[in-house]
């Protein structure tokens, strides 16, 4: 006997979460900033010749990963499936800086990388942050490692089924999905939680996070592989605190010799010019073309340029860009494919 699936059940839960979440609005902000963090965080991570495809940003990642998860079983109704899952989000959000406690992420990770290793216990993380200084610093002056704990402790009565109060019988008594916006608030409160000691420990071991390094300004669009944040993503980092919690991070921050000196250095570089600017566009569009063809590059850029919403100097641009690359693709053969020729 195939057991079926209620597909629309979760269609209609999906959409009174849509609904509720449309009707508060800071119960939608929070739960975007649960998500931006996340995803603005693999930004701060360092990325050095040595550290260039070792893995070291996979813990980071996989949690990104897993919160997106997390965020789709909600909406569906799936509230202790949720909320266990950010048990994962946790571990691997703050494995992401005890891998690079010393600044060798890219040798402590293999073994585990390559799943020859265990994951670290609670207790053995907890110790390795704590040979990060300003983790210990700030432990001394906030209850860091306390709430760490707790949270660890109760998302694991999740993980564990400790009774039915952790189980999905307590959101969702009976023998299908349901919404409940009790439990779907809940969730949100404790993705919040998580993502903001996730994004603690990462602004206290890469401190420049939390300093003025305008990157889009100073790079354009080629800017470093990793370790510095826009003002703009540092801004969403900085909406998750407390004006208490963010003053002692900014503080550690500011105090920190290293951090300022990166941003020392950061701040005396130019800002790009409009020209250098343009010349990135064009050479970033070149190798596109190169790789896949005028036409096809083309129809790419057709499909995010709408002529409805430019002004006349905006099409004209619009058009002499596109003038000036087909030219440059005639002369090398690159109108119908790239390099590497027909798509099979």
């Amino acid at each position: 006997m195939l057991v079926k699936l209620d597909l629309d059940r979760f269609q209609t839960v999906h959409t009174r979460t849509a609904e509720h979440l449309d009707q508060h609005d800071e119960l939608n902000e929070r739960l975007r900033l649960v998500f931006s963090a996340l995803r603005e965080l693999p930004d701060l991570m360092p990325q050095t010749v040595q550290k260039a495809f070792s893995g070291h940003t996979f813990p980071l990642l996989q949690a990104e990963d897993e919160l997106r998860s997390c965020i789709a079983l909600a909406h569906i109704g799936f509230y202790q499936y949720a909320i266990a899952g950010l048990r994962w989000v946790l571990e691997l959000g703050v494995l992401s800086v005890y891998w690079d406690r010393a600044d060798n992420a890219e040798r402590e990770i293999q073994k585990w990388l390559a799943s020859a290793a265990n994951t670290p216990p609670k207790r053995g993380i907890l110790i390795g942050l704590m040979e990060i200084p300003n983790v210990a610093r700030y432990c001394e002056q906030t209850k860091l490692r306390e709430d760490f704990d707790t949270l660890y402790g109760e998302l694991s009565n999740y993980q564990h089924i400790k009774g039915v109060r952790y189980s999905s019988h307590h959101h969702t008594p009976g023998t299908s999905v349901q919404f409940n916006a009790d439990a779907l608030e809940a969730w949100i409160e404790l993705a919040f939680r998580v993502v903001c000691i996730v994004t603690t420990v990462h602004l206290l071991k890469y401190p420049v996070g939390l300093q003025d390094t305008p990157v889009d300004q100073k790079f354009g669009i080629n800017p470093p592989m990793g370790g510095f944040l826009n003002p703009w993503q540092a801004d969403e980092l900085r909406s998750l605190f407390e004006a208490e919690e963010l003053a002692k991070l900014q503080a550690i921050s500011d105090g920190d010799p290293d951090a300022q000196a990166l941003a020392q250095a950061f701040q005396g570089r130019p800002d790009i010019t409009e020209d250098q600017l343009e010349e990135q566009f064009l050479r970033a569009d070149q190798r596109l073309i190169e790789l896949q063809g005028f036409r096809a590059w083309l129809r790419t850029e057709l499909q995010g340029h709408s002529s409805d919403h430019s002004d006349g100097e905006s099409e004209r641009n619009f058009q002499m860009r596109v003038d000036k690359l087909e030219a440059w693709a005639v002369e090398r053969g690159w109108i119908e494919y790239g390099r590497r020729g027909p798509s099979r």
